[in-house]
C-alpha cells in the first residue's frame, strides 16, 4: 500500500503531515472512501474509529480517508466531528483520481 501512495504527503486532522511511505510502511492499511454527506458513511465511522482505536496498541494497522466530499472544508469538517486520529489523502489529491 506504502507503494500505490508513494509521494503522497498524508495529512491528520491536526493538520500534520508525513509521507505515506514513512508512516505506512509494513502496515496493513484500510482505505475508507467515503464523504460528510453520505449518511451510510456517517453512520459507519463511528465503528470504524472504535475498531482502530481497538487495534491503535499493535502499530500494524493504519485508516486512510479518501475523501469524497466536494471542498476541503467539509472534509476537514468531517475529519474533526466523526473521524478517529487516521490519515487523508489531502482533498483534491491527483494521486487519488
Amino acid at each position: 500500500m506504502a507503494d500505490l501512495l508513494k509521494g503522497v504527503l498524508l495529512q491528520k486532522k491536526d493538520g500534520s503531515r508525513s509521507r505515506a511511505e514513512e508512516v505506512l510502511k509494513d502496515k496493513v492499511v484500510a482505505l475508507y472512501f467515503s464523504g460528510h454527506y453520505c449518511l451510510a458513511c456517517r453512520d459507519f465511522t463511528p465503528v470504524l474509529k472504535s475498531f482502530y482505536n481497538e487495534l491503535l496498541s499493535s502499530e500494524k494497522f493504519e485508516v486512510v480517508f479518501v475523501s469524497s466530499d466536494l471542498t476541503e472544508e467539509d472534509q476537514k469538517k468531517y475529519m474533526e466531528e466523526c473521524h478517529g486520529d487516521w490519515y487523508c489523502v489531502p482533498h483534491g489529491s491527483t494521486k487519488c483520481k
